[in-house]
């Protein structure tokens, strides 16, 4: 049997629990759409959105403030609010202020009646609309619930038991202040995503560098890359909830930024948005508009003048040059292909051949709201100067002011030799023209494939 007037996705009351510990009989679990809500300890003080109450957290400014959530029509939320009445002097002289949320639909005026009658002193309000909405962002997973806050808005405690006031009271104004109370900056960021009607957006997805790999995005098929494994499907309200300890490396300075995209991918509306490690950034709201399906192909005619064409491209979109990137796309087939919510961007592309590479490109595109396409037709990738020698004599060395430990050297004069021309490179040399080039990190799979199978061997940075 369901409790009279609960919804259905609040859970049903315990009645046989009546009878029981009145503290703990017909407790109300919540059952969230999205799970167990986040732990609001350390937190701001949310704010009183979707409750309608003639109070705001200005009025409680640098006072402790104690909020209940209860339910007229269940007993221990009637308990507790008798208990907290009784208590009402006390907790003026320690300068606490209670306000009562009520979370269900009642009449007005049998509330008002209710509250007359046991002359309860405490402001009371109620939810009106998107009631699991509320209580999500509270953190409240069951009813009654308490939230406790110090004076400077941070809350410090919530859901535990009225016999356990004091002692909360007296770890929130004797414990230190964190730094996130300090400065009111937070560590839970929450996207609030919208459509261009001002309705919720349920099911999108949100990234970091989201990546695409030869799989077309028109597939719906990205590879959503999110530290920490956050959760990143925004819910029925049009939300996800984000943690900066677990999205930002511990190597990070504190003013870097990470960009997120967002992507509902049935209905191919996006949005990009900016966060750093350290910011005050609690909430962001973001609306998610049309994106344009940018493509393109790269190739490189230097390349292929030196008969190493391009077998593998890297293309990476940032906000600019200088930021994290925001989608990238690795390719056999040369192609770019994104799905770009209006803005301004900065491309980096580059691609490699046979033990050759171009440089890198940073071609600039401005997407247009409502604009449906943009073709960058075939992007053409400058070969690296390095690139350019591959087959041709090697450069002497020099100029050499002076020689240690033995007389002059010119090339003629040594075996084929590894010779490192810079930090990170290798040039394998033979009969005096460059062969191969890599950088450090394919080092040892080019000594395998180029060298190793040619019946040469590799020690300590020679080729014998």
């Amino acid at each position: 049997m369901e409790e009279k007037g609960r919804r259905k996705s609040m859970g049903k009351f315990p009645f046989e629990l009546l009878g029981r510990d009145k503290n703990q009989a017909g407790v109300l679990k919540i059952e969230h759409p999205m799970g167990e809500p986040p732990s609001m300890e350390d937190e701001p003080l949310p704010k009183f959105e979707g409750i309608d109450v003639e109070f705001g957290t200005e009025q409680v400014k640098n006072q402790t403030l104690l909020v209940c959530f209860w339910d007229m029509e269940q007993r221990p939320s009637r308990n507790l609010v008798g208990e907290l009445a009784k208590r009402a002097d006390e907790l003026q002289k320690k300068e606490v202020v209670v306000i009562l949320v009520h979370t269900s639909d009642v009449d007005t005026d049998k509330l008002k009646d209710w509250l007359a009658n046991r002359k309860i002193p405490f402001t009371c309000g109620s939810i009106k609309n998107d009631t699991e909405k509320v209580l999500f962002r509270w953190g409240v997973r069951a009813q009654p619930w308490l939230v406790l806050t110090n004076e400077k808005g941070v809350v410090r405690a919530g859901g535990f038991e009225l016999e356990q006031l004091d002692e909360k009271l007296q770890e929130s104004r004797s414990a230190k202040p964190s730094r996130k109370g300090e400065s009111m900056k937070s560590d839970r960021v929450v996207l609030k995503l919208i459509d261009s009607d001002g309705r919720p957006v349920a099911g999108a997805k949100v990234g970091t560098n989201v990546d695409t790999r030869e799989v077309s995005v028109l597939g719906s098929k990205l590879s959503w890359n999110l530290r920490g494994r956050e959760h990143n499907i925004s819910n029925e309200w049009g939300e996800i909830t984000l943690t900066r300890e677990k999205l930002f490396p511990p190597s990070w300075s504190a003013d870097r930024k990470l960009a997120l995209y967002v992507l509902h991918e049935d209905r191919k509306i996006g949005a990009t948005c900016m966060i750093s490690k350290d910011g005050e950034q609690g909430e962001i709201n973001l609306t998610l508009e049309p994106v344009c399906h940018v493509h393109g192909k790269l190739d490189s005619e230097g390349l292929k003048e030196i008969g190493l064409p391009l077998t593998w491209t890297n293309v990476y979109l940032y906000w600019d040059r200088d930021s994290h990137g925001v989608l990238s796309h690795m390719s056999e087939n040369k192609r770019i292909e994104f799905l770009v919510p209006p803005g301004r961007y900065t491309l980096n592309a580059y691609g490699s051949g046979e033990g050759a590479s171009t440089k890198h490109l940073y071609p600039e595109i401005e997407i247009k709201a409502n604009q449906s396409e943009l073709d960058l037709g075939v992007i053409d990738l400058l070969p690296t100067k390095l690139s350019t020698l591959i087959g041709k004599p090697a450069i002497e060395f020099g100029p050499i002011k002076a020689w240690k430990n033995g007389p002059p050297v010119k090339l003629a004069d040594l075996p084929p030799i590894l010779q490192e021309i810079c930090p990170g490179w290798l040039i394998y040399m033979n009969s005096l023209q460059i062969k191969v080039w890599s950088s450090l990190p394919c080092t040892t799979v080019l000594i395998w494939n180029t060298w190793i199978k040619n019946g040469l061997r590799y020690t300590k940075g020679s080729v014998e």
